[in-house]
């Protein structure tokens, strides 16, 4: 899978003027939550993950610890175990959310409500951070040719639902069978801070591309 792995500010589009100062305030609200783009000011912490496939983990691991800013991560694998040294961005729910980030599996299902699948994150060719006409931030996905066939296969009426990780997640406002080569699913929070951090949490999963194998165990932050 090839997909986008920048900075999710370096890759908002372009909007138009009116809305410049929009784009500002939304790269500042992921400056301000720490996820990306600013330095971490949480504590210096050791987390030990356990999987069949430790070396593979530890390049997923040190990818998303990198993307999200953990200050300097230092990493080692030791049998089955990866240990990831590094900083927390320096929020209060830091000890659940960072391991739970780092270690996602990053499945990706879109299917016709109540039918088959017809892409999963096998079928990226890119993924990107932005925002709607309205502010609202999402993350744009490019399929490759064949899932955008079996996308365009479906009946006009059909509609489409997504999940990531067995968690239903919104797509964009038009659900019914796309016309362009591009989804977007978008955060349905009660704010917009609270959108743009589940927006880049998503960017950061998919970007980087699921678990290469099933996680054993997650050792506390320490």
């Amino acid at each position: 899978m090839s997909t986008s792995r920048s900075d999710p500010r370096t890759r908002l589009i372009a909007l138009p003027a009116a809305f410049a100062a929009l784009l500002l305030l939304s790269a500042g609200v992921l400056f301000v939550f720490g996820w990306v783009g600013r330095a971490p000011t949480g504590e210096r912490v050791i987390l030990q993950v356990v999987s069949s496939c430790p070396d593979a983990w530890a390049q997923r691991i040190d990818q998303r610890a990198r993307t999200i800013g953990l200050g300097d991560v230092l990493l080692d694998v030791t049998g089955d175990t990866v240990r990831l040294e590094a900083t927390l961005p320096g929020l209060p729910d830091d000890a659940t959310a960072i391991p739970a980030l780092l270690t996602a599996p990053g499945v990706l299902e879109i299917r016709r409500r109540g039918g088959e699948v017809v892409a999963t994150e096998a079928d990226l060719t890119e993924v990107y951070l932005s925002l709607d006409i309205s502010g609202h931030p999402f993350v744009g996905l490019s399929l490759g040719a064949p899932a955008w066939e079996r996308v365009r296969s479906l009946q006009p009426a059909d509609v489409l639902e997504a999940s990531l990780d067995g968690e239903v997640i919104e797509l964009g406002e038009d659900k019914r069978v796309a016309r362009k080569d591009e989804l977007r699913v978008q955060p349905a929070r009660e704010t917009a801070a609270e959108e743009i951090r589940e927006a880049a949490d998503w960017h950061i999963v998919l970007g980087s591309g699921p678990g290469p194998c099933e996680v054993g165990s997650v050792g506390g932050v320490m």
